[in-house]
């Protein structure tokens, strides 16, 4: 039998609110068996509890709002995704203002706070609802539905389809719940941060790597400062996803890797990566493409990605290759570097059908 879970320890995280613009502070607190997810408003007379239920769900609209008793707490859906990805049962979140810090704008921040604490286990068993029959439901005035069906383990298959000729159709899977996407035993891969102003500001105006990049001009301080803030850290949205690695060990930046000339029609985009001089060597780059490779086919399912490499930088081009890329074309003259021109090898990867 499984039994309940909590966290070993409390853990708070700080940040603007999304909606509201406020400064505010969420803390996750262990609870007692059968206690389930209960969320604090501190900032409120009498520090009233909301139960996260569906049942005091009142709003979806642009962030799932709670209520009961006339109060609220909304852009909630976040933190509620960690605790349960991560198996937790019970516990108390306390937070000082109407909503929950919209952090980078997904569960990141949320998962590695509780595998920083840890989590522990609780006499009590848990209790699962059974799927024995498919179930459907359709919202007549939106047009959206949800089908549950059966099955031997938790999996989700997403689409998200606007009325809109400018915003195309959204698709997303995910076939394990225990599988991260973004870690691996040495590196990881995470949104861009305010702290890391100075080494993208380094690593951007090295002009020794501006000929595998379409980079051609010095970029600013302010420019970057606008470019990590303005992010949303959603492909669909900019246009391209920038994510930095992090040495799994200490925490370290090692490097950018990037989808640029993000498609949505044609489901691709071509792939950036850099690693800082310190770090290279070290087959860190190996791994975060790796990572990089499983997300964007296997969860956002696209179908190819692209990369261009001068001829001369055989290091990069065995690095694409021991990842599965294979050379579909050769660019005569493509790159203007020091006043000469370069060839450039095409190199693609399709997306397995298996």
């Amino acid at each position: 039998m499984l039994k309940q879970k909590t966290l070993k320890d409390s853990f708070s995280l700080s940040g603007k609110g999304l909606h509201t613009g406020l400064d505010l502070t969420v803390t996750f607190n262990p609870a007692p068996d059968n206690h389930g997810y209960k969320i604090q408003r501190i900032d409120v007379e009498g520090q009233p509890i909301i139960d996260a239920v569906a049942d005091n769900v009142v709003e979806t609209t642009r962030g799932t709002v709670l209520s009961k008793n006339g109060v609220k707490v909304s852009t909630v859906e976040h933190g509620m995704a960690a605790l349960y990805a991560l198996g937790i049962d019970n516990c108390l979140i306390q937070v000082n203002g109407p909503e929950f810090p919209i952090l980078d704008g997904s569960a990141q921040y949320y998962v590695q706070e509780i595998e920083k604490v840890g989590i522990e286990e609780q006499n009590a068993v848990k209790d699962f609802y059974i799927i024995k029959s498919k179930i459907e439901f359709r919202d007549e005035e939106t047009g959206s539905f949800i089908i549950v069906l059966p099955d031997e383990n938790f999996s989700l298959n997403v689409l998200v389809s606007y009325d809109s000729t400018i915003i195309p159709n959204q698709f997303a899977t995910l076939e394990d719940m225990n599988k991260s996407y973004f870690c691996s035993e040495r590196v990881r891969l995470r949104a861009m941060e305010p702290e890391d102003l100075e080494v993208m500001y380094a690593m951007e105006n090295d002009s020794q790597t501006w000929d595998v990049t379409n980079f051609t001009v010095p970029y600013s301080r302010f420019v970057l400062k606008q470019y990590i803030e303005n992010s949303e850290c959603d492909m669909f949205a900019d246009r391209q996803l920038r994510m930095m690695i992090v040495r799994a060990e200490d925490d370290a930046l090692i490097g950018t890797i990037d989808i640029t000339e993000f498609s949505p029609m044609h489901a691709r985009g071509e792939v950036g990566i850099a690693i800082r001089k310190e770090y290279q060597g070290n087959g860190y780059a190996k791994e975060a493409l790796r990572l990089l490779c499983d997300y964007v086919f296997s969860f956002l399912y696209l179908k190819q990605l692209i990369v261009h490499i001068s001829v001369d930088n055989e290091a990069s081009i065995r690095l694409f290759e021991s990842c599965g890329f294979v050379r579909c074309g050769l660019l005569k003259e493509w790159w203007r570097v020091g006043g000469c021109y370069k060839d450039v090898v095409l190199l693609q990867l399709l997306r397995s059908t298996n």
